[in-house]
């Protein structure tokens, strides 16, 4: 369903998403450049619209996937 705001749940769901996919991309990666995020993103927007999340921006979307990677590539560089 596509919809103009995220629930809680929803964003929850999302992060998740996101998590996986950085963990499984990037866990080994010793560079990672603008090509590899949009890929990333671009699997994870798929992911998330398979889920049913689906937001009336397409673009507010896609950046706020971009944010959270962004995120998580930082706390995978502190676990790591």
């Amino acid at each position: 369903m596509i919809q103009k705001e995220f629930t809680s749940s929803q964003l929850f769901t999302l992060r998740e998403i996101v998590e996986e996919q950085v963990e499984w991309m990037f866990s080994d990666a010793e560079e990672i450049g603008s090509s590899d995020m949009s890929i990333c993103a671009r699997e994870i927007l798929d992911t998330a619209i398979a889920e049913g999340l689906e937001h009336t921006d397409s673009s507010f979307q896609l950046a706020t996937i971009r944010g959270m990677i962004s995120e998580e590539l930082l706390h995978l560089e502190q676990r790591g």
